[in-house]
């Protein structure tokens, strides 16, 4: 028998060898493991998350962007701020400026001679042409929607319609289809697509997003030559990287601007990068998918880069597509804004400071908590015979679209969205709007109104007019709507209408009075309302509603789906109408309908003069008023409604 030591020796021993074995297969599955993970993280650039070795790059011409496109995702300190020309804080500080086939009827057979081309569009700024999914002639219109071709692959189909009232009909139906080994539609339900008319109504000109072969997203611009509408024919095509953004014309030349993000595009997004395929992240404008890369010295790569995007700029010739200029500015990726002579590209960005002196702002008292804050950074060029850099500067908040910029005499005029927040009890978030005007040449701040709504609002729509500014401001559905004079920027001076119902999302001067297309009291309802300054000094504000119109329907926030004709007090929108479930809780109630509205200035009025079933998609419905009478085309055919 054994003895009190032994057993507790051999049980030890027991204990010991089953350690060492758990040891060994732990051992065994860790090193499993780590080189399941060693696979993994070699296979990453397959994968397209690595980030490869760039020195092999040192001599190439394009090192300084690709060196900015490798070390992107590092911490990459905001400095933007070191070319501010002013700090920030409520102030007047009074600096002195000085301005300086198929289903169509048999044919038409007339010619674009003596025809011309009529605006439809309701442009931003005068003398630039903006496109659109609709142009007319005198006596055409043309429509640009979705298509199939009988492949059934996705298409682009340009409707061609002949103007006569009632009477309209459609003449031809030409299928514009993707060449050089592209697809339109890859990965989006819709064709991003508008277009232009030439001034002899003799071309189009359309500029759509397409995807190569290789998964490299471009926009084509796509020449037609209408002057037989019965027998359209394409002239050329020229490609730019990117994906489609917006588009001007303007005194013979096209401006195409694009979005273009460094890397290939796959279903979930874009992979990584390999710099021996320099088109997957260096910039292209040319005739075929091969086209020039933009020149480095063409490409603006600021101090701080948040993005692998570019907003590329193309300036082409309109009647041959040939390229005048091309530039790219590299991390920026939003809106743009263009007036006769200069092009503002900007983006929003989301920054956090360890305190406000970080910031730039040292009116407000520091502490060791993190502040946080929207800055609006924006780069001007000139543009006119080919691009010209002017500069760059960032601003205290964000800008919502295009329609809050507007450049005059030189200087930018822009409302901004102030948006600071701070984890403190002391220091409570900051919401707010403000207006700054830039000097384009200098990129220096000449004057501003900081902080001027109440508290909480932010912007909603803002329009410009010459000397005048108009902007709405909201918290949730409650905003008041400012008329701003800039006549003199040393002496800024503005009234408002104070709060009201619901906020617009379209401001628009109408025969000397203000309309505003938006959103009522509640979601879900439509109000068209206008108003008017007044010089009554017992009016409680200084600017008024005179009339206002709602319903209970959905609608569009495209600025150019909405027809407004002041000439002749019209205002028309494509809604998906609601109202009638409520009444007569009918399930099969058209909802599509097609709503146009008069203003009846004699009794301050705005009356519904037409509301039928007209099935189109809000975003793409767009009108023009002729022959005593609004013509609506819309993604399911025509409408006319005479007046």
């Amino acid at each position: 028998m054994k003895t009190y030591n032994e057993r507790t020796q051999s049980i030890k021993n027991k204990v010991k060898a089953k350690r060492d074995r758990r040891l060994v297969i732990w051992t065994a599955s860790s090193v499993a493991c780590a080189l399941l993970v060693l696979t993994v993280v070699c296979s990453l650039p397959i994968l397209g998350t690595g980030v490869p070795n760039i020195n092999a790059y040192k001599n190439d011409e394009y090192y300084p962007l690709i060196k900015k496109i490798n070390s992107q995702i590092g911490d990459n300190k905001y400095s933007i701020f070191d070319k501010l020309s002013q700090g920030f804080g409520s102030k007047d500080d009074g600096n002195v400026f000085e301005p300086s086939s198929p289903d169509v009827s048999e044919g038409d057979n007339s010619s674009s001679s003596g025809n011309k081309y009529e605006e439809t569009t309701l442009n931003q700024v005068d003398g630039i042409v903006e496109s659109d999914l609709l142009k007319r002639s005198s006596t055409h219109a043309f429509y640009l929607k979705n298509g199939y071709s009988k492949n059934e692959d996705p298409c682009l189909l340009l409707q061609i319609y002949r103007l006569d009232g009632a009477d309209t009909e459609k003449v031809t139906e030409y299928f514009i289809r993707p060449k050089d080994g592209t697809s339109f539609c890859k990965y989006s339900a819709y064709i991003d697509g508008e277009m232009f008319l030439s001034d002899d109504a003799s071309r189009i000109t359309v500029i759509a997003t397409c995807i190569s072969e290789q998964n490299i997203v471009y926009t084509t611009v796509i020449s037609l030559d209408v002057t037989d509408v019965s027998n359209v024919t394409e002239v050329n095509r020229v490609y730019v990287s990117g994906e489609y953004l917006s588009s001007r014309k303007t005194d013979g030349s096209l401006l195409v601007i694009t979005n273009f993000n460094a890397g290939h595009y796959g279903y979930y997004g874009y992979n990584a990068i390999d710099y021996d395929e320099k088109q997957t992240y260096i910039p292209q404008c040319g005739s075929d998918l091969n086209g020039a890369f933009i020149p480095i010295e063409n490409i603006h790569i600021p101090d701080n880069c948040q993005q692998t995007n570019y907003t590329v700029l193309a300036l082409l010739d309109e009647t041959s597509l040939s390229v005048v200029d091309s530039h790219a500015v590299f991390s920026y990726t939003q809106d743009v804004y263009v007036s006769q002579d200069y092009i503002v590209v900007m983006r929003n960005n989301y920054y956090c400071y360890k305190n406000q002196f970080e910031y730039g702002h040292e009116t407000e008292s520091s502490s060791n908590a993190d502040f946080n804050a929207y800055v609006c950074e924006i780069v001007a060029l000139k543009y006119k015979d080919g691009f010209e850099f002017k500069g760059e500067t960032g601003l205290d908040g964000f800008v919502k679209d295009r329609y809050s910029m507007d450049e005059k005499d030189g200087v930018l005029r822009v409302f901004v969205t102030v948006r600071h927040s701070k984890y403190t009890a002391t220091s409570p978030s900051v919401i707010n709007v403000s207006l700054y005007c830039v000097n384009l040449e200098n990129m220096q701040t000449v004057a501003s109104k900081e902080r001027f709504a109440p508290s909480g609002d932010e912007v909603k729509s803002a329009r410009f007019d010459g000397n005048k500014a108009y902007v709405c401001t909201a918290r949730l559905n409650t905003d008041p709507v400012f008329c701003f004079d800039l006549i003199d920027l040393n002496n800024i001076s503005f009234v408002d209408t104070g709060e009201i119902d619901g906020f617009s999302v379209n401001l628009i001067k109408f025969n000397g009075l203000l309309l505003g297309i938006g959103q009522g009291a509640d979601n879900g309802i439509l109000k068209v309302e206008l108003y008017k300054e007044t010089d009554d000094n017992s009016a409680e504000n200084g600017i008024v509603s005179i009339a206002k119109f709602k319903r209970i329907c959905r609608f569009s926030y495209e600025y150019k789906a909405h027809f407004v004709n002041a000439d002749n007090n019209l205002i028309g929108l494509q809604i998906y109408d609601m109202q009638d479930d409520l009444i007569t809780s009918n399930p099969n109630a058209i909802k599509n309908k097609y709503l146009l509205l008069k203003y009846d200035a004699q009794n301050c009025e705005l009356q519904q003069v037409y509301l039928d079933e007209f099935d189109s998609h809000t975003d793409y419905t767009r009108a023009f008023y002729k022959d005593n009478g609004v013509y609506v085309f819309g993604t399911s055919g025509f409408l006319f409604i005479e007046v």
